[in-house]
């Protein structure tokens, strides 16, 4: 069963509430595309640099080829081994760029987990406040008292018949507590006997969402707690490693996943 959440008719506050989240989620989705655009691009960059990386080593093989012959052409080997140099150092400049802009991916990591961890506990607060909400309109639905009174006063006349028919069989008096249990086994009954009538028409938990936090994106990571998001910010970006005060390495810290 799927549910269509009208969400014009939630409350005023609601509304407003899920308004400011909808402009964070926003920045947080530009957050992400600013990313992508920036590991895309320094992926360029490394790619090109190899690119190069490989001209200077053909020019290389080139020139001391050249070199074999008996008759070789020096200028034509002085230009080989120019050209090898020049290549050499423009793939050393653009690993260098690469480098520097990798710790620009590792502020923007820090400031997607930072973001994302707001989103998701603003969106727990959200559907937590819809579903409180929603169970206090459906509470109040015409007639919906009178019939659930009455499913359950017909529940406890059936379970108070088989219980009379029960005494009637047993040599002791039934003790207090006895009634205690029965009305908390009456209660539990009529509960399971609702849930069985509702099996397979109730919907999922999702459907019972109004606020939701995007998927992450390829080398995001994700903190899980606000202080694996301190270690994360500590490593600039990184995941480290947990270390004992004896230097020992128990792994990555915990709390942190990258995508």
């Amino acid at each position: 069963m799927e549910i269509a959440i009208d969400k014009n008719a939630l409350s005023p506050e609601l509304q407003h509430r899920l308004e400011e989240f909808e402009a964070q989620k926003a920045e947080y989705l530009e957050q992400q595309r600013a990313f992508q655009d920036a590991t895309q691009e320094t992926a360029r960059l490394r790619a090109a640099a190899k690119a190069l990386q490989a001209e200077a080593d053909g020019a290389d093989s080139e020139w001391k080829e050249m070199a074999k012959e008996h008759k070789a052409d020096q200028r034509k080997i002085n230009a080989q081994i120019e050209r090898a140099v020049s290549l050499r150092q423009q793939a050393e400049g653009l690993h260098r760029t690469a480098e520097v802009r990798e710790e620009l991916h590792g502020t923007q990591i820090v400031g997607m987990a930072d973001a994302r961890l707001n989103l998701q506990k603003k969106a727990g607060v959200l559907n937590a406040a819809y579903r409180d909400e929603r169970f206090k309109e459906l509470l109040a639905t015409a007639g919906l008292a009178d019939v659930v009174a009455e499913l359950f006063a017909l529940n406890s006349a059936r379970v108070h018949a088989e219980r009379n028919e029960f005494e009637r069989d047993i040599s002791h008096p039934v003790l207090a507590e006895e009634f205690e249990l029965r009305d908390r086994i009456e209660r539990e009954e009529f509960g399971q006997m609702m849930a069985d009538y509702c099996k397979g028409s109730a919907p999922g938990r999702g459907a019972f969402e109004v606020a939701g936090v995007p998927p992450a994106v390829p080398g995001e990571v994700i903190a899980g707690s606000v202080i694996a998001l301190k270690r994360l910010k500590a490593a600039g970006g990184e995941i480290p490693d947990d270390l004992d005060s004896r230097g020992g390495n128990y792994g990555p810290v915990q709390g942190l996943r990258r995508v």
